[in-house]
């Protein structure tokens, strides 16, 4: 591939000036470590307009650069059989999304393109035994060290992303993500226990959709200032509160137990409809490594919505379709633009 280390150098200045920028912005808010991360965050509403726009949108192509490296190096590695001394270059915009995602004052992101490399990893594996081998130990060999790193790395990063000084107490690190992973059940429980009247808004499907009701500038419902944030105590010994409501609460606040029941045979009929018709027993070509990147980007969905809330809005926002728009439009570069025909290297 043409100018491969020069566009790897490119995104690795890109993070920098982003980084750069954040910490510009935490300087006028008067903080000058990495408490200024979690600051920025919180007034960034009111920091957005001081932002430098373009470095602002590197963010997303950075982003996007991870996807479609992880793709060159799985496609490398496992069936161009490649070594990993020659291939780890392309790892480098994995990392570089990693610090600007932090930079950022964010950690779902990392989470995103963390799947996205064990998935794609895995797709291409399976690809090169003509999809008859599933290579489960191999993928958990992977999979699990960078699972283990993400949780703790989740869990040290909580403690820079709160912008109140209070909040920063240190938190044992398994009680922390027990208190992510577990605590949108007793949300839901408590929310349907006190009855959907009381949580449901006017406006229709407006907790699955609000992504995208954001994005068409549609503003608030008339009930979201009763509402806020959603946010119920939970009880017990924990004296924490939540609003993340499982994959079932968004549906059935919006759409009652039967629409509930609807929205996620879809949910998961036309993921799996997608993957077996496009993904699965197909082979590498422009078309198909185009449509095995979408559905990577997209899957982190349907894993957040196994364990923590309906998370469409993950797509259904401005940032999440604007990403994926620059992922295709990148995509098209690369293999179209930049591609040698030839070996891929």
């Amino acid at each position: 591939m043409k100018y491969c280390n020069y566009l790897l150098l490119f995104y690795i200045v890109a993070t920098y000036l982003y980084a750069h920028e954040i910490s510009k912005l935490g300087q006028m808010l008067g903080y000058n470590d990495l408490s200024a991360i979690g600051e920025v965050k919180a007034n960034m509403e009111d920091l957005n307009a001081k932002m430098n726009p373009l470095i602002k949108q590197m963010y997303k192509v950075v982003t996007a650069a991870s996807y479609i490296h992880s793709l060159i190096f799985a496609n490398n590695i496992f069936l161009a059989k490649s070594h990993f001394k020659k291939e780890w270059r392309h790892l480098i915009p994995f990392l570089c999304t990693v610090v600007i995602t932090l930079a950022s004052g964010g950690r779902l992101n990392i989470f995103k393109v963390m799947v996205g490399l064990i998935l794609v990893s895995y797709l291409i594996l399976r690809e090169s035994s003509n999809w008859k081998k599933l290579y489960i130990q191999k993928m958990l060999k992977i999979g699990l060290p960078l699972g283990i790193g993400f949780v703790f790395l989740f869990s040290a990063v909580s403690l820079i992303v709160k912008n109140n000084a209070s909040q920063r107490d240190k938190i044992e690190t398994f009680e922390y993500i027990s208190y992510y992973a577990g605590s949108p059940i007793q949300v839901f429980n408590l929310k349907v226990e006190e009855g959907r009247h009381k949580w449901e808004y006017n406006r229709f499907g407006n907790y699955t959709f609000t992504g995208l009701y954001s994005m068409l500038g549609l503003g608030d419902d008339i009930k979201a200032e009763k509402i806020g944030s959603g946010m119920v105590y939970l009880g017990g010994n924990s004296n924490k509160a939540g609003n993340a409501q499982t994959v079932f609460g968004s549906a059935y606040l919006d759409f009652g137990p039967l629409g509930m029941a609807i929205f996620i045979f879809l949910s998961y009929f036309l993921f799996g409809r997608y993957y077996y018709k496009f993904i699965v027993c197909s082979y590498s070509s422009y078309t198909r490594n185009k449509r095995l990147l979408v559905y990577v980007y997209c899957y982190v969905s349907i894993i957040a919505l196994a364990f923590y809330d309906n998370c469409y809005w993950i797509l259904l926002s401005n940032t999440g379709i604007f990403t994926l728009l620059v992922l295709l439009i990148m995509y098209w570069f690369y293999f179209k633009k930049l591609l040698i025909k030839k070996k891929n290297n």
